[in-house]
């Protein structure tokens, strides 16, 4: 060890340039080899590509809920109650939609009930705004907290469900410059697996789910995918 630290010595004072670049070479090997290995979601260079390219990302969560009855404005209110206070709420006294934020995470929601008449089908659809956010760095944040308490909002309906839920997931992304967008403009990306399937493009990410299996994982899986290509 001594005999090394004093070969390192001799190359300090007979080629100190030479030595740092070497030094700064071989940090810089390490990490870029290391970074290369790492999960999209963990990679150095594509979080900072996100903060340099992105300005801003909104995240919005619409569920249709498939029901057996036209479910009233009445019905509906009273289904919500426990979600807002007087403070929280902007609730119509007329007709839907139902606006809220809600007492246990703050997040937005509008709720409407929709009758069709033509194809004889009722629904109801729920809007959760900003539930869940996707940080500077690329980071997902709160979507534990937003889809749970949307799983616990769908179950007041459990008596009411005919047919499958449909989650919708749109994420729309702002850059921070025109090139940014200019350069991946005419790239778009359709996928379809399983109970899931989205389209995307720079500016937008829209995900349909059946139902609510696999959601936050097909969520966490197609924004990072997303990230992997476009940043």
């Amino acid at each position: 060890m001594n005999i090394f630290l004093l070969y390192l010595n001799n190359i300090w004072n007979s080629y100190p340039i030479e030595f740092l670049v070497l030094i700064v070479t071989g940090l810089y090997t390490s990490i870029r080899i290391t970074n290369d290995f790492l999960p999209i979601k963990y990679k150095i260079n594509k979080r900072f590509g996100f903060l340099i390219k992105i300005e801003k990302v909104i995240c919005q969560i619409k569920i249709s809920i498939p029901t057996k009855e036209y479910i009233s404005f009445d019905i509906l209110k009273n289904k919500f109650n426990s979600f807002w206070n007087e403070n929280t709420s902007n609730v119509r006294e007329i007709n839907a939609p139902l606006s809220f934020c809600s007492n246990l995470s703050g997040s937005a929601y509008e709720v409407n009930s929709i009758e069709d008449y033509e194809e004889n089908k009722n629904f109801v659809t729920i809007s959760n705004f900003n539930g869940f956010t996707i940080g500077i760095f690329g980071s997902i944040k709160n979507l534990d907290i937003a889809t749970n308490e949307i799983l616990k909002i769908t179950e007041l309906f459990n008596n009411d469900r005919r047919g499958t839920d449909k989650v919708l997931i749109e994420i729309s992304i702002t850059p921070r410059l025109k090139k940014y967008l200019q350069s991946k403009s005419k790239l778009s990306i359709e996928y379809t697996k399983d109970n899931c399937s989205y389209t995307s493009n720079f500016k937008q990410i829209k995900i349909v789910n059946e139902g609510f299996s696999s959601l936050k994982e097909n969520i966490i899986k197609v924004i990072y995918e997303w990230i992997d290509i476009f940043i």
